[in-house]
């Protein structure tokens, strides 16, 4: 797929180094891997986040496992943060999956003190899928959440995250180690099929979504999703649609919670790559896809009004939704820096600050923050912004887009194989529908 291999080429230097800490680890014997190991994961000093009632384990395991087969969801980088300890555990876990728990487990002493405490009523474990047996198998599920695991008594209410398909067996396994529930947070990034295998190289069908969702929920568990508010090479017209699909989409299910994530640029991503080598493209500009410096960030007017209107889908809603928090305070700071900041009117900001309000305090005061675009709505900026904001759906179709993004991507970039990518991406395109 087209996208897979612009993102192949993207990472082909992380890959390399990558090869090299593999083969230099794959030389130890076991006991040298688990005394690096240990030393390694000291050095990375990971924090837990605490709040009364609330512990989020954050587990120092080998990082996604979608980075490893070269084709790494094209809108993340996670594998990137500690390439180096994420190769060593890596072949750790390979070679000796006892010494690999161990890792684990010494970290959490590191954090927490000892083995055999008290848990906090809800503890959250952060790894990347928790059902992935290679990076979460069932020797460290035992050795955290079974019998003779590092609590006291079983904790009342759990909480994990997913990227994948979620089997009845995994979710009643899960529910035996809490007392009272769990909660299952399933990264679902988008309704569209078609977006989410060929754009974002993520495929998980949507049948095996709405499976997933109903297994949790029939079982008594609480099921949560996390979306994304702004895609790659598209408008913000066509994003902001997308994303109100998607929320309508799973509001129709068993969902409990809807967190909105905002895109963010990070290192070896398509955004990046847009952000970096095609932000001034005039024929992008044009349409919508690309805005100089502000490349990747939906206006503020616009993103306002989205945030607002997500509220009003129905009267229930308000219940699930949930933003991340920290996705809109990165997208502030570049709203805020020297390139953009002189540009912003005072109304933007204004609605800047409030948006920062709402996607941190929730419901919170919400009633105030609609009052208030009852009366701004009618302002000519604010009517001025929303006027460009709906003209672009009278430029491109989603189709069109994705087909003009690949094609100026394959134009700029540098490859021996262009043929081979033009004739993936039209590939690609030809088989793209509307879901």
């Amino acid at each position: 797929m087209f996208m897979q291999k612009i993102i192949q080429i993207i990472w082909e230097n992380h890959y390399n180094q990558v090869d090299y800490l593999l083969n230099k680890y794959d030389n130890l014997d076991d006991n040298e891997l688990l005394d690096l190991a240990l030393k390694e994961c000291k050095k990375l000093n990971i924090k837990y986040f605490t709040k009364p009632g609330f512990m989020q384990n954050i587990i120092p395991s080998i990082g996604c496992t979608k980075c490893f087969k070269q084709y790494p969801c094209s809108y993340c980088s996670f594998h990137l943060e500690n390439e180096q300890f994420s190769a060593l555990m890596r072949i750790l876990r390979k070679k000796n999956v006892n010494y690999y728990v161990k890792v684990l487990l010494a970290n959490f002493k590191e954090v927490r003190g000892d083995y055999k405490i008290n848990p906090y009523p809800v503890e959250l474990f952060a790894v990347r899928d928790f059902f992935n047996k290679f990076e979460f198998p069932d020797q460290a599920f035992e050795a955290f959440l079974g019998e003779n695991g590092v609590f006291k008594k079983k904790p009342m209410y759990g909480t994990v995250f997913t990227g994948g398909i979620v089997k009845r067996e995994d979710v009643e396994k899960l529910q035996d180690a809490f007392r009272k529930n769990v909660s299952i947070m399933m990264g679902i990034e988008i309704k569209s099929e078609w977006i989410r295998k060929y754009w974002l190289n993520k495929n998980v069908s949507n049948k095996d979504i709405e499976k997933s969702i109903y297994n949790i929920h029939e079982l008594g568990a609480t099921c949560g999703a996390t979306i994304i508010l702004g895609m790659p090479g598209l408008t913000d017209k066509q994003s902001v649609q997308l994303l109100m699909e998607t929320i309508k989409w799973l509001d129709n299910m068993p969902i409990t919670y809807i967190q909105i994530g905002y895109l963010v640029i990070k290192p070896n991503t398509v955004q990046e790559y847009i952000y970096n080598e095609l932000r001034d493209n005039n024929f992008l500009k044009e349409i919508g896809v690309v805005k100089g410096t502000r490349t990747c960030l939906i206006d503020i007017i616009v993103l306002y009004d989205t945030i607002i209107k997500i509220y009003m889908i129905n009267e229930n809603i308000y219940k699930k939704i949930i933003f991340s928090t920290q996705n809109f305070i990165d997208n502030a700071i570049r709203y805020r820096d020297k390139q953009n900041y002189g540009e912003l009117t005072k109304l933007e900001k204004e609605l800047l600050n409030d948006i920062l309000k709402i996607t941190r305090l929730g419901t919170k005061n919400i009633k105030q923050f609609i009052e208030k675009y009852m009366i701004i709505k009618e302002l000519p900026e604010y009517l001025d912004a929303m006027e460009k904001f709906n003209s672009q759906e009278d430029i491109f179709d989603l189709r069109n887009t994705f087909q003009t993004v690949g094609e100026e991507i394959l134009d700029r970039i540098t490859c021996n194989n262009k043929m081979e990518l033009t004739l993936e991406l039209y590939n690609d395109i030809t088989n793209y529908k509307d879901d």
